[in-house]
């Protein structure tokens, strides 16, 4: 399918998309506000709901508690009064007491109660009235025979009265106005209390016959003092009282809006307001208030509060103050109506304001954007409004200032452009003069002009030919360019064979393949009609594309083909579709679009084969343009590509023979260079080898040239993996110079594959460019390069770099050596200690050893040897750090097995050889060395101790001692002679007893702060662990060290031998 290329234009939004989507933001901050104004109404809405429904609930839980205690309040004031009441009542203080008490002295027990009835009938009544009770009853015994108390009296607050026995045991009702038990009228007894009385608990609960809920209250009337026919204290009757509690509940119903349920102590209802069931009691504590919810007998749910109802310390029973959930229900739903009413009538104000705002606001907004959208298509005169003084109107005024600031920065920047293009061709025919001289004489000394010239200078001349015809070509592209630009270049028009012009091409661009395994074919038919062109044009138009195709093809094939199309609109003849196809790279589909455009490569990172401009395309597309012709590409990632352009054809068959010489403006060709400039061979002999990599013949040639007079051995490179392979053949260059724009591989993969096996330490990169771009500085340094230069690099800069890495390097290599001669004096140190199973294989003795080397190696040493009964236990320390100092180590240990062996055991006869063998050795090493060094001889429970060392630490039952050195010996190898010094110490050991010798690094060992670790507060962490074992004192010892010294360097090795007497 055939891909036209326009032009590339900024893409502005038509008017009427511009409207709609003006519209759309309009619409966007109504339906924003609307959804905000409904998210606060609603959440405004559904936070007082739930406010609402949680000050309901607290309100009705309060209605609850306060009902509760009111009743309960009630009840107990009522309760106290009828006690209050009945106690004052059967005090023979009173009246009808008195009287009965008083008669009994002259009567038997049946008359004397019956004589005193008046009395008594009187004081029941006013007892009934001032109690406030429904009703009373009195009990007596008035058959003697029985044990039985029969009803004699009863009071009614509905009858106004007294209902009882008179004088002939009928019953009477008895009025205020006549108490005579003789004279009253017969009537029923009142179904009120039963006949006989019920023994029961003092205070009940009971549902009267009417329905009623009462509170019942027994008292026995007791003789307290003599009456005839009675025994002090026993019982003359009892009392039943009953007061309902329906008026109490009724009252704070309407008070408060609740009702009452009440339980007897076992649960059972006794009274309720509503048909309650009984009440689970096993769910409440005796003196439990519980809020919860109860069901009546319909299924209606209340919020209810149940308490125990007290008097005199005694549960009486339960009440339950409800609230029906309905009622509760209904607020809500009121109050949350009531809400969303006022809700739904502010949303309509604010939507209504909102969308007058918004309306207020976008009106100048759309004018701006409509004046905005005309400007980008061009229309700068379109007048804005700048009337308004508010910040809208601002930024009308800001977007006036701005177009004409825009206008004004067109009309700089077209004058700018003019300017440039005229420098370009001014500049680009003023570099013309001297290439053409560089490459001219060049030329004719290669050629003998002026003598026969050596081989090697032959080359050079030829590289510099080269340089200066690639850069003649550059400057054409950049002319042409211009040319285009200004609409300058001139067509000249004829017909024009196109397989003639492959042919020629193809045969000149035979160079560019260099070593590539790479057929270029031309494919165009002879009988193919021609076009109508400018034929150095077409030229140049097939030796941009067929340049390009070689440069990105490694291997298979470039082809040049032709046909004739016919197009729509094209009339009769059609056109000619010139292909030029490889087997490339191919291009991105990203990058088919922008290929053509100025300055624009397919693939524009460092890695591309070959420099340039990236006019190239550019050039040629306009090229094709002016003979009204059209250019794309078709390509594959990595299969190849096609590049296709169509080309008039001539109504004219006869064909215009093609020029032989090939115009300049499309040289593209690429100078190949004898073999011996590109010759990894050493280009000199030195001290040092230096790797330079560049895939450039010339620039390697300028540093082979400048490196060889400074005596420095060159290998060259002409690419990043040709670097690498020589690299694994096992060459090892002192450093590297590598180009950053190379084919195929950048300088910055290159170094990221040596920064897999060399440090920058190990193996320097000199980074060579010719960017000068502070974000290439960056990336270069971070992938792992040394230094950076620019080219043109200038040669007293390059040299002085060189030798500052190589200097870098010297040193590093001489840290290497120290460090390795430190590694070996740990491994020797390590060497000479003894196993863990030698230590344990000791009897008698409980022995932990511990040394850790310092960074520089302090050269500390300890050993413990058994030989023919003999355990003998050697510490030292050599002065000073180091390789030196570790083998002085290994000559002491050496030393002392020797003589342990022979049986020495005169410590002075010890010493004295140990001082002579180290002492002359001291001196052929020609070094200041010398250590104090403990031998401890331990046999029988005895510890013999000699030499001059630190203070031994001895611990017996948790007391602890110090046994001083510094007179049993002098220190080993700074005097030749030191038997006069040398002296020996007993120490006796009993089981338990623990013995500890040690090296100043712990002594000596400095925390952050400088402050040292001292002798004492060693001494204060072997007291407290001193009844542990040898390891753990050890260890404990240590830990307290390390944890002391923190993130602080160790500077003297750490050596600790713990012994214990078992």
């Amino acid at each position: 399918m055939l891909m036209g290329l326009t032009n590339p234009k900024h893409h502005f939004i038509n008017p009427k998309r511009q409207k709609i989507l003006t519209m759309n933001i309009r619409g966007r901050l109504i339906l924003f506000s609307l959804i905000l104004i409904i998210l606060t109404g609603g959440t405004t809405t559904i936070g007082s709901a739930f406010l609402t429904l949680k000050q309901t609930i607290r309100q009705n839980h309060k209605r609850l508690i306060d009902a509760s205690q009111s009743f309960e309040h009630k009840l107990n004031d009522s309760l106290t009064t009828l006690e209050r009441n009945l106690d004052n009542f059967t005090n023979y203080s009173s009246t009808p007491i008195k009287v009965i008490a008083t008669i009994g002295f002259f009567n038997d027990p049946e008359t004397n109660l019956q004589l005193g009835s008046d009395y008594l009938v009187e004081g029941l009544y006013n007892l009934g009235k001032s109690s406030n009770v429904d009703s009373l009853a009195f009990y007596t015994q008035l058959d003697k025979q029985s044990d039985q108390h029969q009803w004699l009296f009863t009071y009614s607050s509905i009858i106004n009265g007294i209902v009882g026995l008179n004088l002939q045991k009928k019953v009477a009702l008895f009025t205020p106005n006549n108490w005579d038990t003789f004279d009253q009228k017969k009537t029923t007894r009142p179904n009120l209390f039963p006949a006989i009385y019920e023994e029961g608990p003092k205070y009940s609960l009971e549902i009267m016959p009417d329905g009623t809920t009462a509170i019942i209250i027994k008292q026995a009337f007791i003789n307290q003092s003599f009456l005839y026919g009675y025994q002090a204290g026993s019982t003359l009757g009892y009392f039943v009282m009953r007061k309902s509690f329906n008026s109490s509940w009724n009252e704070l119903d309407r008070q408060m809006g609740v009702n009452f349920a009440i339980y007897d102590i076992n649960g059972k209802i006794k009274g309720s307001q509503v048909s309650m069931p009984d009440l689970d009691i096993s769910a409440f504590q005796e003196d439990q208030k519980k809020t919860t919810a109860l069901s009546d007998k319909m299924g209606n749910v209340y919020d209810s509060f149940v308490i125990p109802l007290h008097f005199n310390g005694k549960v009486i029973g339960f009440l339950s103050t409800n609230i029906p959930q309905s009622v509760t229900s209904a607020k809500i739903r009121e109050t949350v109506m009531t809400l969303l009413i006022i809700t739904l009538v502010v949303l309509i104000v604010m939507i209504a304001t909102a969308w007058i705002i918004v309306t207020h606001f976008t009106e100048p907004i759309l004018k701006m954007t409509a004046v905005a959208t005309a400007m980008a298509e061009g229309e700068l005169d379109r007048k804005i409004e700048t009337s308004r003084t508010d910040e809208l109107g601002t930024l009308a005024q800001a977007f006036a200032k701005m177009r004409d600031a825009i206008k004004h920065k067109i009309v700089e920047l077209e004058e700018h452009n003019r300017l440039k293009d005229e420098f370009l061709a001014n500049t680009s025919h003023e570099l013309r003069t001297p290439l053409n001289g560089i490459i001219g004489i060049a030329e004719s000394l290669i050629d003998g002009a002026a003598g026969e010239l050596e081989p090697k200078v032959k080359a050079n001349l030829a590289m510099i030919m080269g340089s200066g015809k690639r850069l003649f070509a550059l400057v054409n592209d950049i002319l042409d360019f211009s040319k285009l630009k200004q609409k300058n270049l001139e067509l000249q028009l004829k017909s024009v064979g196109l397989r003639e012009i492959a042919e020629i091409v193809l045969t000149l661009s035979q160079p560019l393949k260099g070593k590539k395994d790479l057929q270029l074919i031309n494919a165009i038919e002879v009988n193919l009609p021609p076009a109508l062109a400018d034929e150095n044009r077409v030229q140049q138009i097939f030796y941009n594309l067929v340049g390009n195709a070689i440069k990105f093809t490694e291997s298979g094939q470039v082809e040049i083909s032709a046909k004739v199309e016919n197009f729509e609109g094209e009339g009769n003849l059609g056109r000619i579709v010139i292909t030029i196809s490889d087997t490339g790279i191919g291009i991105p589909e990203d990058k088919l679009d922008s290929i053509f455009e100025s300055f624009e490569q397919a693939e524009g990172s460092t890695a591309r084969e070959y420099g340039g401009t990236g006019l190239g395309l550019t050039v040629t597309k306009q090229l094709v343009q002016l003979h009204s012709g059209k250019i794309w590409v078709e390509s594959t990632l990595g299969m190849g590509s096609q590049f296709k352009f169509t080309l008039p054809i001539s109504e004219e068959y006869e064909i215009s023979p093609p020029s032989q010489s090939v115009s300049n403006n499309a040289l593209l060709e690429n100078v190949f260079l004898p073999e011996t400039a590109v010759s990894t061979e050493p280009a000199g002999e030195g001290q040092f080898k230096i790797l330079a990599v560049d895939d450039e013949p010339v620039n390697l040639q300028v540093l082979v040239n400048h490196l060889s007079l400074h005596d420095y051995i060159v290998i060259k490179a002409l690419s990043g993996m040709e670097a690498l392979a020589l690299l694994e053949e096992g060459l090892k260059p002192d450093i590297i110079l590598l180009d950053v724009m190379m084919p195929k591989m950048t300088g910055y993969e290159v170094i990221k594959k040596l920064r897999e096996k060399w440090q920058l330490t190990e193996l320097p990169v000199l980074l060579l460019t010719a960017k000068n771009q502070v974000e290439d500085l960056v990336v270069g340094l971070e992938v792992g390069a040394n230094d950076y230069l620019t080219k043109p690099i200038a040669k007293d800069e390059l040299l002085a770099r060189i030798k500052t890495h190589l200097n870098v390097k010297r040193l590093r290599e001489e840290n290497l050596r120290m460090t390795a001669e430190l590694d070996v004096a740990r491994q020797l140190q390590q060497m000479i200690l003894p196993k863990d199973e030698e230590l344990e294989a000791i009897d008698g003795l409980d022995i932990a050893g511990f040394m850790e080397p310092a960074d520089e190696v302090g050269g500390d040493y300890y050993d413990v040897l058994q030989h023919s009964g003999r355990i003998l236990f050697a510490i030292g320390d050599v002065t000073g750090h180091g390789l030196e100092s570790g083998a002085l180590a290994i000559m002491v240990q050496s030393s002392v097995r020797t003589l342990l062996a022979n049986n020495e055991t005169d410590p002075v006869k010890f010493f004295s050889a140990l001082n002579h063998t180290v002492f002359h050795n001291v001196q052929r090493m020609n070094v200041e060395k010398s250590l104090t060094l403990a031998l401890v001889d331990y046999k029988d429970n005895q510890l013999y101790l000699s030499g001059q060392h630190e203070e031994m630490i001895v611990v017996r039952n948790g007391e602890l001692e110090l046994i001083d050195t510094i007179d049993l010996g002098f220190p080993i190898g700074l005097d030749e002679d030191i038997a006069e010094f040398v002296n020996q110490a007993t120490v006796p050991l009993n089981a338990g007893d623990v013995v500890v010798l040690y090296t100043d690094g712990i002594t000596e060992a400095e925390n952050i702060d400088g402050q040292l670790y001292g002798l004492e507060r060693l001494c204060e962490v072997i007291r407290q662990n001193w009844q542990q074992t040898a390891q753990e004192i050890q260890q404990a010892v240590i830990g307290e060290v390390r944890q002391f010294i923190g993130e602080q360097k160790v500077y003297d090795d750490i050596t600790l031998l713990v012994l214990k007497q078992q």
